[in-house]
């Protein structure tokens, strides 16, 4: 189980890589997907471990508002992780 702060740098990695895809015109989409992904999958674990109050801190501290957390949420729903 992550701590705030470990979810935060986490999902902070994440975003930067998506800026960098963003301002690369030869960047995979599957690439960006899944960069996406991720940042939904660790919302999930946010939603699931952390406390109300550390949740709206730590979306203040991301400035992601819910729409763009919902968002990267449906990301992970709709690419489910792969079976092995």
């Amino acid at each position: 189980m992550k701590t705030r702060e470990e979810l935060k740098i986490a999902i902070q990695k994440h975003l930067l890589e998506l800026e960098k895809l963003e301002q690369n015109p030869y960047a995979l989409a599957e690439k960006y997907v899944l960069r996406e992904k991720a940042i939904g999958r660790l919302c999930y674990e946010a939603e699931e471990t952390l406390s109300a109050v550390d949740l709206r801190h730590l979306k203040k501290a991301l400035q992601i508002d819910g729409h763009r957390w919902r968002a990267y949420k449906s990301r992970f729903v709709r690419y489910p992780p792969e079976k092995d």
